[in-house]
């Protein structure tokens, strides 16, 4: 595993928190009926914000979302003893909706689900009653409907590898793991314990293994040619220990389209966890909570009006949707969506003048904590902290516009894995690659 580049140990969060850094004023997609809208969501409104921060719980698709799947449901996360009534959702098109409430299993909250989708480019609003802690209020929240885009299945470049480089068993001719050559030992006084891989390249076959320091296989999950698997990692669940990894298909486009896998320590599987909303969960991150919940992102690609900014009516932009899933339900908890909040402009990855999707922005790490959700977006050189009841930011670093000055050393470009640390410190890996922009 990649040692993280220098601690940004001088980034303390500010004593007051910089919402107002992620309020660039700017339209939300307007409705519309067959033509993604003229308006490109280029930032959060400040009338958004104050919406959610009213709603006594955490409503999601949040308040000016601009591309809510047509498949969404309506996420209402609060407190213990939370319950919710009296919904109503209303599509600008598409009419009124029935529905049912399910009970989230941590006893928090609901989601509606509707019993049909909802009209690409309509606006919807919902106004609905949540009782919590002997009180009942009224909540709403207003959001936009996506354009979604047919895209490429084609599969990322596969490395063939050395035919060598793969282990065979008499006893198993069947499974063919990738081999692993450990070549430097470790050192003196370093913590014991396994290495956990999910090799996908080479002619070995795919899958989640385990390997101990010399190398040698302890278990290996044998996967089907045309998927890989990302992320195998020992997590907690429930109070046990499990295994859990990604699983599925990784696109050319750059992300993957798959579910996450929950296994227990005799290797037996426990749970698949789908993301929710129409969607499916990418390879970068599946953390499980204390809560039995699971935080996981995906990928939406969906159809914008560029051509304000050289594109085409019709170009397609990879979203990075970020959700937490109720485990035992499968229900969305709670979602969050790139576009609209972090602008357009802000992205080092060009607008691409070919038949390819605009991945521009990238979400490939989350860490929820208690100073908020932080999130990585790897093309626009920033890591973002997001207050998890209004979904707006609380400070951004890196980037065109980051909350916090530089000094030596601090500079990161394309980078991954931010990770909250003690005393709310901020660590990460910093590639600096793809174009290369540092020496490596």
């Amino acid at each position: 595993m990649p040692l993280p580049s220098p601690r940004l140990e001088h980034l303390r969060k500010p004593a007051a928190a910089l919402v107002a850094t992620a309020l660039a004023s700017a339209g939300v997609a307007a409705c519309g009926s067959g033509t993604p809208a003229a308006q490109i969501p280029d930032g959060v409104r400040v009338a958004d914000v104050a919406a959610a921060a009213r709603n006594p719980v955490t409503v999601s698709p949040f308040p000016g979302t601009a591309d809510a799947s047509p498949s969404t449901q309506i996420s209402f996360l609060g407190g213990p003893g939370t319950t919710v009534s009296a919904v109503r959702v209303d599509g600008s098109l598409s009419g009124t909706h029935a529905g049912r409430l399910e009970a989230y299993a941590t006893g928090t909250g609901a989601s509606f689900i509707p019993q049909r989708p909802f009209t690409a480019g309509e606006r919807v609003i919902v106004i609905a009653r949540v009782s919590q802690g002997g009180s009942t209020s009224t909540v709403h929240t207003s959001f936009s409907i996506a354009f979604q885009a047919q895209i490429s299945q084609a599969e990322f470049p596969h490395d063939r590898g050395n035919p060598a480089d793969v282990q065979h068993y008499l006893s198993a001719p069947a499974l063919r793991p990738s081999t692993v050559t450990v070549t430097t030992a470790a050192r003196p006084g370093a913590s014991p314990g396994d290495f956990f891989l999910a090799p996908y390249q080479g002619q070995g076959t795919p899958g989640p293994m385990i390997v101990d320091q010399s190398g040698a296989l302890v278990w290996f999950h044998p996967l089907p040619a045309d998927e890989a698997a990302t992320n195998l990692s020992p997590q907690t669940y429930l109070g046990h220990t499990v295994l859990t990894w990604w699983q599925g298909r990784i696109l050319a486009l750059g992300f993957g389209q798959g579910v996450d896998e929950i296994y227990d320590t005799s290797y037996q599987p426990i749970a698949t966890v789908r993301a929710g909303n129409g969607y499916q969960a990418d390879l970068h991150q599946f953390t499980l909570t204390s809560q039995g919940t699971a935080w996981i992102d995906t990928f939406d690609p969906v159809e914008l009006d560029l051509s304000s900014m050289g594109g085409s009516t019709h170009e397609v932009i990879n979203d990075s949707v970020v959700q937490e899933i109720d485990v035992r339900t499968g229900l969305v908890m709670w979602e969050w969506h790139a576009l609209g909040h972090i602008p357009l402009r802000d992205s080092y990855s060009r607008l691409p003048h070919r038949a390819i999707n605009w991945d521009y922005v990238h979400i490939n790490s989350i860490d929820p904590g208690p100073e908020g959700l932080l999130l990585s977006a790897r093309n626009t050189w920033a890591v973002y902290d997001v207050n998890m009841h209004t979904g707006a930011f609380i400070w951004r670093i890196g980037g065109h516009y980051s909350s916090f000055r530089h000094t030596s050393g601090t500079r990161f470009y394309w980078q991954h894995d931010a990770r909250w640390l003690p005393g709310g410190l901020v660590s990460l890996f910093d590639n600096g690659s793809d174009p290369a922009r540092e020496k490596q």
